[in-house]
């Protein structure tokens, strides 16, 4: 819920609050939850967008389990570097098939794309 609040206050100020095309960035951001959801349990969400009440900075929220890694590694905390690696390589690959995912949804790029929704769909 905080996510899709956060993203309709995005595109609020991006395109002066115009409510028009709101379903649409919500059926893209809905379409992406899957690369938000953690399936093990007691483990933080992959991806997770959260309101500003929760954290000093949306961005301090973003990528909680990456952060935790290269954090990890850069301290030396964990000795076996071959398994903080390999979780590293399927966050990054997830992170990865998210963006992809977005700019597919997209068609191809943020805002040109956004224009093509509003030319086709919004009005």
């Amino acid at each position: 819920m905080n996510a899709s609040r956060n993203f309709e206050n995005f595109v609020g100020n991006l395109h002066g609050s115009d409510m028009r095309c709101f379903h649409i960035y919500n059926d893209i951001l809905g379409r992406l939850s899957k690369q938000f959801i953690s399936n093990i349990v007691g483990k933080p969400l992959r991806h997770v967008l959260v309101d500003t009440a929760y954290t000093q900075s949306n961005a301090a929220s973003y990528f909680p389990r990456i952060r935790t890694l290269l954090h990890q590694l850069e301290l030396g905390e964990d000795r076996d570097v071959r398994t903080m690696l390999k979780s590293l390589k399927v966050e990054l690959s997830a992170l990865v098939t998210a963006f992809n995912a977005a700019s597919t949804l997209l068609r191809g790029g943020l805002f040109g794309s956004l224009d093509a929704y509003h030319a086709h769909l919004c009005y």
